[in-house]
């Protein structure tokens, strides 16, 4: 069976990654629907942070799986993970 994990990466110390675990999702089309709520929720709050004056100034870079948005000094990646798990039984 296939999950499928979406994930927020905003910075990397040696070997380590600080971020957050939106959710795991039984559907690709769950999992990508879930990034996109959550790629727009971050424009707005770098607004509303003043990280950035307009969402214009956010540069975005996004394919099938990962969208990256990044000005001069912020960067953040959203990332969906297809992991394949044993079934699992609750009996």
């Amino acid at each position: 069976m296939k999950v499928y994990a979406l994930t927020n990466v905003w910075e990397y110390l040696d070997t380590r990654a600080e971020g957050t675990c939106y959710g795991v999702y039984t559907t690709a089309e769950k999992a990508k629907k879930a990034m996109a709520d959550a790629v727009e929720d971050a424009k707005e709050q770098w607004v509303e942070c003043n990280r950035v004056e307009d969402v214009d100034d956010i540069e975005i870079d996004e394919s099938e799986w990962s969208c990256t948005l990044a000005t001069d000094e912020d960067i953040e990646t959203f990332q969906i993970e297809i992991i394949e798990v044993d079934d699992v039984s609750n009996g």
